[in-house]
């Protein structure tokens, strides 16, 4: 398992080398936030595990960890240079990963926002509250992962 930094890191350093190809662009605190929520919902229902320990709560901008809040909070609505320290990610996550930045990524920071506030983990939760895990696997397994 990792730490939900060291996954933020992965999509930071995915979307600085994505910028110039197929529209890419720096990864806004916001839209990590989402990206990090993607991917721990597709994880857990590919893989059966959490990818990360840290808990989503209900923001009014959609599911987020306060931890990873603290540390990308200064940028704003910029986005997030790439990272100084490199983080070793195993191939069956980083085919994961891969695949949510493929899906995903593509979309605005505002539009994953939307997205998520369509969707019943986040609608389903009280403002501030943790959004449970099982609610997120449960969703995603449903609407969200095609297996």
């Amino acid at each position: 398992m990792y730490k939900a930094d060291d996954i933020a890191n992965w999509f930071i350093v995915h979307g600085v080398d994505d910028v110039g190809f197929y529209g890419g662009e720096y990864v806004t605190p916001l839209k990590l936030q989402k990206l990090l929520y993607y991917a721990q919902g597709c994880h857990g229902v590919l893989k059966g595990m959490k990818l990360f320990d840290e808990d989503f709560y209900h923001w009014t901008y959609g599911p987020a960890i306060p931890e990873i809040y603290d540390l990308y909070k200064k940028h704003g609505d910029h986005g997030i240079e790439r990272p100084s320290r490199t983080v070793s990610i195993d191939d069956e996550t980083r085919a994961v990963l891969n695949e949510v930045y493929k899906v995903f990524g593509k979309f605005s920071a505002w539009a994953l926002c939307e997205m998520t506030h369509e969707e019943a983990p986040w609608k389903n939760t009280k403002m501030g509250e943790v959004i449970p895990y099982a609610n997120i696997i449960e969703y995603f397994s449903k609407e969200v992962v095609e297996k």
